[in-house]
């Protein structure tokens, strides 16, 4: 059976038109779907310090410090995530004199160790990472996270000044990103 030319071009243009607008929609199943971030600052003034619990000092203009060797705040999501929840935490430290590389703090979220992070002794605000798994979210239920100071120190010790708190992480801001349930593939 013989093939009219026209006929099978047009095959072959509809073919590949369908072709390309499936690999289209496959292209576009892999971007990354819609994330949420909701970000945190505890400066002198925000309203976010009503998260800080037990183990802070007094906000400052520029954020706030941990006081001994043990902070805690409760971090609010608003809707049940898809995934885990990525906590970005920017701070600088307060660390002895003669301690290369500034502060470690272990981080828990709920009651588990989920990492260590490296505030160095700056004047910059850096951040570290700490990764929440999906299951660790509850919705209505703040993640409470926990900051344990490695050596906590005050200004007076590494001759900054004569304040004597004992101090380790400067938080300035906490952000985390998520994709959220509502979220339709």
């Amino acid at each position: 059976m013989r093939v009219n030319p026209w006929f099978a071009s047009c095959l072959l243009i509809a073919s590949a038109a369908g072709f390309f607008a499936t690999s289209h929609l496959v292209e576009k199943r892999k971007t990354p779907p819609f994330t949420r971030e909701t970000a945190h600052v505890f400066v002198a003034g925000s309203q976010s310090l009503a998260l800080l619990r037990d183990g802070w000092s007094w906000p400052e203009t520029w954020g706030t410090w941990t006081s001994g060797s043990v902070a805690q705040l409760d971090f609010p999501i608003e809707t049940r995530p898809i995934g885990n929840v990525v906590l970005a935490i920017y701070g600088r430290s307060m660390s002895p004199a003669g301690q290369p590389g500034g502060q470690l703090v272990r981080v828990k979220v709920n009651g588990e160790e989920l990492g260590t992070l490296r505030f160095n002794n700056e004047d910059e605000i850096i951040g570290g990472k700490i990764e929440v798994p999906e299951r660790m979210v509850q919705v209505g239920q703040p993640l409470r996270l926990v900051f344990e100071i490695a050596r906590p120190t005050s200004p007076r010790e590494v001759l900054m000044s004569a304040d004597e708190r004992k101090l380790g992480l400067a938080l300035h801001r906490i952000a985390a990103r998520y994709v959220p349930s509502e979220y339709v593939p």
